[in-house]
């Protein structure tokens, strides 16, 4: 009743604020920020630890456990979930809201460091990763033609990925599905960290029959890899 009676004695000072917040309202409007894959920094760590040659139930006992019971004391852990498979051990560890991000991919580390005298001698040092939503793929990009497979991976580790590497704020690019030598792969495998992966193609690339205009859209790092096939 108060906030009435104010109003109908101060209609200017009310119609002052009321185009105030209207003006708060569009400014917050045109400043939000929207993004397809928001950077959501969660309180998740997988552990991935190799053991060649061990079968689920030795993995699980040996590798598992031990990794299990170290994180388990961490402070805010809320879950601890494994898988045990033939010579790989995976390990999930959720912490709760109270835990900081930034910091629990540190903890762990420290506590699988301490248990590493309890891992076999012959096992892979345990792989650390922290859930990130930025890390996610974005966009991707396939390859067709009458070239070989082996053709085609190259024209897509030389010219595509590099192209796209170039385009500012990608993080990293990841070239999946084709064929190489074996040796090429391995020194792949030891270079290479997970990162964007492409795999999109347009009705026209299928075709064969793509014009300038179909490209238009694409960003430059594609447009410039696209040219120079």
């Amino acid at each position: 009743m108060k906030l009435t009676e104010f109003s109908l004695r101060n209609p200017l000072a009310v119609a002052t604020i009321a185009l105030a917040l209207a003006c708060f309202g569009v400014y917050a409007f045109l400043t939000l920020g929207v993004g397809i894959v928001p950077n959501v920094n969660t309180a998740q760590i997988a552990i991935t630890t190799t053991d060649a040659g061990a079968d689920p139930a030795t993995v699980e006992t040996q590798v598992t456990k031990p990794i299990e019971d170290a994180v388990a004391a961490l402070p805010n852990v809320d879950t601890v979930t494994s898988t045990s498979s033939e010579g790989v051990s995976s390990v999930t560890v959720q912490f709760t809201t109270a835990a900081n991000a930034n910091l629990v991919s540190v903890d762990v580390e420290r506590a699988i460091n301490a248990a590493r005298n309890r891992l076999p001698s012959d096992a892979e040092p345990p792989a650390i990763t922290q859930f990130d939503t930025s890390a996610y793929p974005v966009i991707g990009v396939a390859l067709s033609g009458p070239q070989s497979p082996e053709q085609l991976q190259q024209v897509a580790t030389g010219t595509v990925q590099r192209a796209m590497e170039a385009v500012p704020g990608v993080q990293s690019v990841t070239v999946g599905g084709g064929q190489e030598r074996e040796g090429e792969n391995e020194r792949k495998q030891e270079s290479h960290e997970p990162g964007v992966q492409s795999h999109m193609l347009s009705s026209c690339e299928k075709s064969g029959e793509c014009h300038a205009d179909d490209y238009e859209g694409w960003p430059r790092g594609l447009q410039a890899a696209r040219r120079a096939l």
